[in-house]
């Protein structure tokens, strides 16, 4: 239950009691009956703060909470920021004759900061093809070497069409798994054409020279 409806739970035990105690004090002219009703009145008012005691401490463990994970979700953020820079700075440091070239493949680093573990891997997508950015002529192209026949290929590139023209601007897909979204895109063919596919070079067509031949 949210801070809302405490409130509203409470303000609604608020107006009964309101109403029983104009009730009773109209309808009972009698001593003992002022005093029972006078009885009844503190029950009310006793539940009526225990209500309100359950909904400071539901809301405030709530509160600690949402703080503890904004805070978990901001170290994760600045530990992948400092991995990041740190293989970047080791990439163009290195001696330029060890120097990771696209053509070797991925590499990975190991980073550990602030409590957190964290493996970085950088490739180079270039060789890639950029489902936001590249033409129907070469998602078609891209689609039947994966051997898809021709039909699929085409209900593919116009279902992506319609899919972006979905999004916000700037109408481009952010995660790979977005790409579910398009009619006909299964899970098994996503993760068959996950490796060669990318969405973040903003190239036209993806560089031959250092593209996987498989």
């Amino acid at each position: 239950m949210n801070k809302a409806s405490h409130l509203q739970s409470s303000l609604t035990l608020l107006k009964v009691l309101v109403t029983l105690a104009i009730t009773g004090l109209t309808q009972h002219k009698g001593r003992s009956s002022i005093a029972g009703f006078t009885l009844l009145t503190v029950l009310w008012i006793i539940l009526l703060l225990s209500v309100f005691a359950a909904s400071i401490s539901l809301i405030s463990v709530s509160t600690r909470k949402q703080t503890a994970d904004y805070v978990n979700s901001k170290t994760l953020d600045t530990a992948m920021d400092a991995a990041f820079e740190g293989i970047v700075f080791d990439l163009l440091t290195n001696d330029s004759k060890s120097r990771w070239a696209p053509a070797q493949g991925p590499v990975r680093g190991l980073f550990q900061w602030n409590g957190v573990d964290l493996v970085i891997e950088v490739s180079a997508d270039a060789g890639k093809v950029d489902v936001n950015k590249a033409s129907d002529e070469i998602l078609e192209t891209f689609f039947v070497g994966a051997g898809l026949d021709g039909v699929t290929a085409s209900r593919l590139i116009f279902g992506l069409r319609e899919a972006q023209r979905s999004l916000p601007e700037p109408k481009r897909f952010g995660v790979v798994d977005e790409l579910l979204r398009i009619p006909g895109m299964s899970r098994p063919l996503l993760d068959c054409l996950r490796s060669h596919i990318t969405l973040y070079t903003w190239r036209t067509k993806p560089d031959i020279s250092i593209a996987d031949d498989a």
